[in-house]
């Protein structure tokens, strides 16, 4: 047994601090970070008969957090509140003269700017008109196109069960396709080509902070724990200058964060693949009678919730895979090889020296997995010239199982502390690492 400790992700660690600067003249709330984590709420406050109100006040309230943003509209009516955490939202409109409006469940997209036009009533401000929102379905603010999965559809597709990759619902956007082509693009986790980019041009993010690897294509850190995701974006054009390195799709991660409500989820998934599980297409025509031996235990765990309400909140999560597993290997038929029967046929015609370096250089001699050749492919003879002599040798395509058991521990620490409306500091850290043990 040959073992190899290998630290594929061995500690990433962000420090993503997030300030909201002042307010701008207009009443925007003016963002400074690296890049964009937060969305947009915006729109025109009018009367009844579409004439427009000045100095309305707008507060947008955070259902989860209570945290709350507030602006004025302008002379023309219009309000914009930029650098607010995705998530659902109550928005409140209060002006002299009429009805209080308040609309529910308003939904603010991470890089999205959400679009919210108000019609105010004549009457007391103490009378409330009540409006369910939604989520938009048309980008009117901006020009980009991209597609965003909340936490909901990331747990409820099945791109990550089990520990897999969520990168891969970007598959799920339009234009955007599997490289196909490991060799070429060599990427951590699923290769992506939006509108025909190369698969190294993307820019992947996690939290605001910069997430590619620095010497293959991918994310540096590949998130596979669903429980952790608020948010998954994936942009594919007319991206703003904010992402200036992305030549091809940029793809956004929000983590989770704490609310209001302490919440948390227990989880176990187990695969069993040789007594649940049935053969492949290839793998019976190989003539294997039965599915590769592999046993798969992923289990995760996670915990959010208030340290002080409406100020300072806490996530955690933790994440374990531990596979058990036969990977089956085959050769080509543009790959064949020295039998047995060409080495032994070898060793009747050439001297033991050369027969010896035949045998040395043929993947039978490495007993790895139990090698024997592919009954599908038919053996050939091939006439091999040794020392001038040209010598018919019987080449095949080999297969073989080796067991490559997996070790995983993923691990995510995130505080979001309100200092007021328009400063919040969120520390994040992420520690992931992985050992690969190779039995021989």
């Amino acid at each position: 047994m040959k073992k190899e400790n290998k630290l594929v992700k061995s500690l990433f660690l962000a420090l993503a601090l997030t300030m909201f600067g002042g307010t701008a003249p207009d009443g925007v709330v003016a963002p400074v970070m690296a890049q964009q984590v937060t969305g947009t709420l915006g729109g025109t406050v009018t009367d009844e008969q579409g004439a427009v109100i000045p100095g309305a006040q707008v507060v947008a309230k955070n259902i989860a957090t209570g945290t709350e943003t507030t602006t004025t509209t302008n002379e023309n009516g219009i309000y914009r509140i930029a650098a607010l955490t995705p998530g659902t939202y109550v928005v409140k409109v209060v002006a002299d003269g009429f009805k209080t409006t308040e609309n529910s469940d308003v939904t603010v997209k991470l890089g999205g700017s959400t679009g919210l036009d108000v019609a105010m009533q004549v009457g007391g401000q103490a009378d409330i008109v009540e409006v369910s929102g939604g989520e938009v379905l048309i980008e009117r603010d901006t020009s980009q196109i991209s597609a965003n999965y909340d936490s909901r559809k990331v747990a409820d597709l099945p791109n990550a069960v089990g520990g897999g990759g969520i990168d891969t619902l970007a598959l799920l956007t339009p234009g955007v396709v599997d490289t196909g082509d490991a060799g070429f693009s060599n990427t951590n986790g699923t290769g992506i080509s939006a509108n025909g980019g190369r698969g190294r041009s993307n820019n992947f993010n996690i939290d605001g902070q910069d997430n590619n690897d620095i010497s293959v294509g991918g994310p540096a850190v590949g998130v596979d724990n669903a429980d952790i995701v608020q948010e998954f974006q994936i942009v594919t054009n007319n991206f703003s200058a904010e992402y200036g390195q992305a030549g091809s799709a940029v793809v956004n991660i929000i983590t989770k964060g704490g609310s209001n409500e302490f919440h948390g989820n227990l989880s176990y998934f187990f695969r069993d693949r040789k007594n649940l599980s049935t053969l492949s297409v290839q793998e019976r025509a190989s003539g294997l009678k039965e599915a590769p031996f592999q046993l798969s235990n992923t289990f995760n765990m996670s915990l959010g919730g208030p340290v002080v309400k409406d100020k300072l909140f806490f996530f955690a999560s933790y994440q374990g895979i531990r596979i058990a597993e036969g990977s089956f290997i085959q050769s080509t038929a543009a790959g064949l090889t020295l039998t047995p029967n060409g080495i032994a046929m070898a060793r009747q015609v050439v001297s033991p020296a050369i027969a010896n370096v035949l045998a040395m250089g043929s993947p039978f001699s490495i007993g790895i997995g139990n090698p024997t050749i592919r009954p599908d492919v038919p053996t050939r003879l091939v006439n091999v010239n040794i020392g001038g002599r040209t010598v018919p040798l019987e080449f095949g395509a080999i297969q073989r199982t080796i067991g490559t058991p997996f070790e995983e521990n993923f691990s995510t620490y995130r505080v979001d502390y309100n200092a007021t409306d328009k400063l919040l500091f969120q520390p994040v850290i992420y520690i992931k690492r992985a050992n690969l043990l190779m039995l021989f």
